[in-house]
């Protein structure tokens, strides 16, 4: 945001004050690959976006792009988790984390797990220990496609649950007294969801926060069931999680698609899992990506935490962005912004009446599919 100098003069001492805060937390986060709620944040100096240019491209496999050294990381971590689309099997990834001044561990093979469309995940596993990490991709030639999405670091911790019989875990249910209609989700069994692989804890839902997937936007049911399916592998295998960590999804056309059971404890909020919803945009809605959140996609949205929040009386103050609970720029700018319209219009009487008055998007024009078998 650009003021001149004569109109910032202008301006009261606190308002000032509020814009350069505003500047700073922009400048942070522009300088960020963000991990989400997979681990901490990868800094590096320059694009977060981590774009390889096919101009590097050899003949011969050799390394076809180095990150340079990432800004310090203090905390102790022992896994480097990358995703990311277009690769190519061909390809291989290699990490090193800094051990002291000027010298940097040995070389470590990631494994690489590609899906057939090129979205692509690998980690790597060292000692435990602080330092800033270091990435490279080696192979014969690079995709012009090919991307770096995310950057994730974190001590493995494979998700845990508490002392809960497995009768009550199967056998548990919640009231269904909703006065909103549910909307049409699509459901697992669409997007061929793994089974968990350990049994859920119930929940009893209180709140509902507000992700994105840090991942690509898509437009198609076909694309967001695949995509579906990458994140779940992504989560599980990456992250050790017992299954995919949001309750639902969301794609840029208004497709809401089934997680987790809503009546389960998600893997979604580190420390605020306990009776939370979490519901996640496919796409990344931060700089420098910058997707948008669609008319179609609040639309859904909208519906979704309506019908959710009649059914477990959950008030609209309940209702946050992920970034509320952790230092975390989930779930992005474009989205959290939407945050007070998403209250203002949870509250808000039967039927939906959308102004653009209220809702800093396009207005919304597109009707809301109902699911009429439930």
């Amino acid at each position: 945001m650009d003021y001149p100098s004569k109109h910032i003069r202008k301006l009261p001492a606190k308002k000032i004050v509020a814009i350069l805060a505003t500047m700073v937390l922009c400048l942070i986060f522009s300088s960020a690959t963000f991990a989400e709620d997979l681990g901490w944040p990868v800094t590096f100096k320059h694009s977060p976006r981590l774009s390889i240019s096919p101009d590097q491209n050899s003949g011969k496999k050799t390394v076809l792009y180095d990150s340079g050294p990432s800004n310090p990381i203090k905390r102790a971590w022992d896994t480097a988790l990358i995703s990311g689309s277009g690769a190519t099997p061909e390809l291989s990834f290699q990490i090193s984390r800094s051990e002291a001044k000027n010298q940097w561990s040995a070389w470590k093979v990631a494994p690489l797990h590609v899906s057939q469309d090129g979205r692509f995940w690998t980690k790597a596993t060292l000692n435990r220990s602080p330092g800033a990490l270091r990435v490279r991709v080696l192979g014969k030639t690079l995709p012009h496609a090919f991307k770096i999405l995310e950057i994730a670091v974190f001590h493995a911790s494979p998700e845990s649950g508490g002392q809960v019989s497995n009768n009550l875990r199967v056998s548990f249910q919640l009231p269904q007294n909703s006065v909103w209609p549910r909307p049409l989700i699509h459901s697992r069994k669409e997007w061929h969801a793994r089974k968990p692989t350990n049994p859920y804890d119930p929940s009893s839902p209180q709140y509902i926060t507000i992700h994105h997937t840090s991942g690509i936007q898509t437009y198609s049911l076909a694309k967001t069931l695949r995509e579906v399916r990458f994140v779940q592998d992504f989560q599980m295998d990456g992250r050790g999680w017992w299954d995919i960590g949001y309750h639902f999804l969301i794609d840029a056309s208004g497709n809401i698609i089934e997680g987790r059971p809503e009546n389960v404890q998600g893997s979604h909020t580190k420390g605020f899992n306990v009776n939370n919803l979490g519901i996640a945009l496919l796409g990344d809605y931060n700089p420098p990506v910058n997707d948008r959140v669609t008319p179609k996609q609040m639309d859904a949205l909208i519906a979704l935490i309506r019908y959710l929040s009649s059914k477990y009386n959950i008030p609209s103050s309940a209702i946050k962005g992920h970034r509320d609970y952790d230092q975390t720029a989930c779930p992005g700018s474009d989205a959290y912004a939407l945050l007070p319209a998403l209250r203002a219009l949870n509250s808000q009487a039967y039927p939906l009446n959308f102004h653009p008055a209220i809702i800093a998007a396009e207005v919304l024009t597109q009707p809301i599919h109902w699911d009429s078998a439930r």
